[in-house]
């Protein structure tokens, strides 16, 4: 059976000079990967959406999505994930900013 890692969902905001947080804007929306791609982790299983969460399967020894969308702001914006934890087994999630 495979092992699920959990489900991300990728939250920005911008902000003005003044810290000021505008509207929220999602970056996943619970029905398809638009906009995002699978990291190329050698042996990864393909993420995929099922019941409104992004499932990424457990990799050997990685798995991950990268954004690849427009409107990501370079400067000036907070990123919220959730994660649901797998009662398979272990878990690790985190983010990287290039």
């Amino acid at each position: 059976m495979t092992r699920l890692l959990p489900a991300i969902l990728l939250f920005f905001a911008t902000a003005t000079g003044q810290q000021t947080p505008t509207e929220w804007k999602s970056l996943f929306d619970g029905k398809t990967l638009g906009g995002w791609r699978k990291t190329p982790f050698n042996r990864s299983p393909a993420p995929r959406v099922e019941n409104g969460a992004m499932l990424l399967p457990a990799g050997k020894p990685l798995t991950g999505v990268t954004w690849a969308g427009d409107g990501l702001p370079k400067t000036g914006y907070e990123i919220r994930f959730a994660v649901r934890i797998s009662p398979l087994g272990s878990w690790e999630a985190g983010v990287a900013i290039l």
